[in-house]
């Protein structure tokens, strides 16, 4: 019985090590703007932020997203009808992260931006 428990106990350990974490943001009228701080606190294999921006009325809608820790993670403006509302960046190789920033605008559109870490 106690070889079944440790054999189901390491099964799940390495079955929930497997799933990357995720969180979300979103920013639009009325308040064009939105942070987070997540405490990760982990050795990963990888971080990525991923933004994008809808809602556009061209030339007048814009945004940025930026994200760090001890290092920039990644950072981007747009504007409407100049360069893409979206916007994906990575990190893949294995380093620890603490307390991560991510902060979001969108101004005459709407906004979100995802961080996704794998432990």
């Amino acid at each position: 019985m106690k070889k079944l428990l440790f054999v189901f106990a390491v099964l799940f350990i390495s079955v929930s090590n497997s799933f990357a974490y995720q969180q979300t943001i979103y920013a639009g009228p009325p308040i064009g703007s939105a942070g987070m701080t997540l405490n990760i606190n982990s050795n990963c294999s990888y971080i990525s932020l991923n933004a994008s921006w809808y809602g556009l009325t061209n030339g007048v809608s814009n945004g940025g997203v930026v994200a760090y820790s001890d290092q920039l993670i990644g950072e981007y403006s747009f504007m409407a009808g100049t360069n893409p509302p979206s916007y994906s960046k990575g990190i893949y190789q294995t380093l620890y992260w603490g307390t991560v920033q991510v902060y979001l605008n969108a101004y005459s559109c709407n906004g979100q931006a995802t961080l996704q870490w794998m432990p």
